[in-house]
């Protein structure tokens, strides 16, 4: 149960992170569903919600937490890469049971992650798998850079047996969604594509309309810092004046 209970805090994490960061990144999402099906329905919008809570919880189960004091954390561990493609065999001679469900974890983790790509986006599995892999590689590559840098040293270990065991979900989530679709095939077919009407239009201008808030808002925050900045240093208004002459 202890193994169980380290995920209590970053499932709480995503959860809390959901509602905002969803709102964000949920429209572009929506924007290509929509665009591709010529329609947006609830089941379409359930999707694209879920995908990006478990986008946000894998983040979190994935880097989250990092150690409270950093400086004394990186001065007593220095964590190496593991490139030992047969570790795991030692590990569950060593390690017995937890060792195991570390692996079974490793590859649910990235079973959804699979079933997405092919019944939401509905990549080929050509694609699909460099993508499982690729996805696999930044959160270990995050993982021993310290989330890029903002951790001072490697709090967690690159293991290229995660490689193999989280691409390996995404495959196995892939061949669920396979089967999902030959048990259940869908009753609405996706409507054909029509001269756009003005329902259409209403909501490709909103799903606009989102998109430039989504890209303008960080930038409107960063012109207001650097006004800030500027504003707030001796001289300031001598070198405005400079700017505006």
């Amino acid at each position: 149960m202890g193994f169980f209970e380290s995920f209590s805090a970053p499932f709480m994490m995503s959860v809390a992170l959901w509602p905002l960061v969803s709102f964000i990144v949920t429209v572009p999402v929506l924007a290509m569903l929509y665009h591709r099906d010529n329609r947006l329905g609830f089941g379409a919008a359930l999707s694209a919600y879920a995908t990006v809570l478990y986008l946000i919880g894998l983040l979190c189960f994935t880097l989250y937490p990092m150690p409270d004091d950093p400086a004394a954390y990186c001065a007593t561990h220095h964590l190496h890469p593991q490139l030992n493609p047969l570790q795991f065999i030692g590990d569950i001679r060593a390690d017995g049971l937890t060792a195991i469900l570390q692996i079974v974890m490793n590859v649910v983790f990235f079973v959804p992650l699979g079933f997405i790509m092919k019944r939401v986006f509905r990549w080929k599995f050509a694609v699909a798998l460099p993508v499982g892999f690729l996805a696999s590689l930044l959160v270990e590559t995050m993982q021993l850079t310290g989330v890029m840098g903002v951790f001072p040293c490697s709090y967690r270990l690159f293991d290229v047996d995660d490689l193999i065991w989280n691409t390996s979900g995404a495959v196995i989530g892939y061949g669920c969604a396979m089967l999902f679709d030959r048990l259940f095939r869908r009753g609405a077919r996706i409507c054909r594509r029509s001269p756009a009407g003005f329902v259409r239009r209403f909501v490709a201008f909103l799903i606009d309309m989102g998109l430039v808030v989504v890209c303008a808002t960080p930038v409107g925050v960063a012109a207001m810092v650097l006004v800030t900045m500027v504003s707030g240093r001796p001289g300031a208004d001598v070198q405005r004046m400079r700017l505006l002459g």
